[in-house]
């Protein structure tokens, strides 16, 4: 199993197992917020197209009034790029997105399941966003 399908596959069962814990959640779509990984804010912000598909998401979440959000550890992962050109561009972009003020302690689970698939600092930085969206903090005030 590749290191992208092992993500995904836990992402769906963490998802799964969030809407498990309580079948009467009702989410108020109207005040749904989205977390971006880096991969997508770079596809939407890069000068040329990358991913056509990216612009119809972002439509259809303006479309639906959600809020964009960034974590922290994005805005590090593009300022750590080697051309300072992009970096200066990117970050003037991140402006738009709502960037989490604070983050959430690693779940204890989250840190037993993703450690021994995290192979480098991309890894990490991704269980860093799943452990955000188990834990409810994309849903408090950013």
């Amino acid at each position: 199993m590749t290191q992208g399908r092992k993500r995904r596959t836990l992402l769906k069962g963490v998802s799964q197992n969030i809407t498990n814990k309580d079948s009467s959640i009702n989410f108020d779509r109207s005040n749904m917020k989205v977390l971006f990984d880096t991969n997508i804010i770079i596809h939407r912000e890069a000068g040329t197209t990358v991913d056509p598909d990216i612009g119809p998401l972002f439509n259809w979440l303006d479309t639906l009034h959600y809020t964009k959000c960034v974590h922290p550890v994005t805005v590090s992962e593009i300022e750590k790029h080697k051309d300072p050109k992009t970096v200066k561009t990117l970050g003037i972009k991140l402006s738009s997105y709502n960037v989490l003020k604070t983050q959430a302690p690693l779940a204890p689970t989250i840190t037993q399941t993703c450690s021994p698939i995290d192979k480098d600092e991309n890894d990490k930085n991704d269980t860093v966003l799943l452990n955000e969206l188990t834990r409810g903090k994309s849903t408090q005030e950013i």
